[in-house]
């Protein structure tokens, strides 16, 4: 019998104790409506509301070639090889945005080595926050000074 089809019970402070049976069914029943409350609402072969987690990908480093030269910013939009070595031109894997480290400066196109187009580079695949994954270069870039 569900918790809607019981009838009415009224109880009084202090003098009416429930069975443990009873008892046992409202911890449960309490239980359940906790573990709810701290999921988004999927339920479980057990009849408990839990969070179903995504599958996080494997990072694995890929081979990319660039589609355009380095401009004055720390990404690059590169276009991923798969498995094959076949360039991707179209899909998910198709001019992808790249995040690059330099050190000394922000800017790719005053770093070296120079990134030009239809360069191939290495690059991973890496977590950026807890729902959001990006594609980071595995090359680390330096500034150059112009002399």
């Amino acid at each position: 019998m569900s918790l809607l089809q019981k009838p009415f019970k009224r109880v009084r402070a202090f003098l009416d104790k429930p069975s443990a049976k009873e008892y046992n069914r409202i911890v449960s029943l309490l239980e359940k409506i906790a573990r709810s409350n701290f999921s988004n609402g999927y339920v479980d072969s057990a009849g408990y509301h839990t969070r179903r987690t995504q599958p996080l990908p494997t990072p694995t480093i890929r081979r990319a070639r660039t589609t355009a030269a380095a401009g004055a910013a720390a990404t690059i939009v590169c276009s991923l090889y798969d498995s094959n070595g076949v360039e991707q031109t179209s899909g998910d894997e198709f001019e992808v945005t790249v995040y690059c480290t330099v050190t000394g400066s922000a800017n790719l196109n005053e770093a070296i080595p120079a990134l030009e187009n239809d360069m191939d580079i290495f690059v991973t695949l890496q977590p950026y926050n807890t729902t959001t994954w990006r594609w980071y270069c595995v090359q680390i870039f330096q500034s150059m000074d112009n002399c």
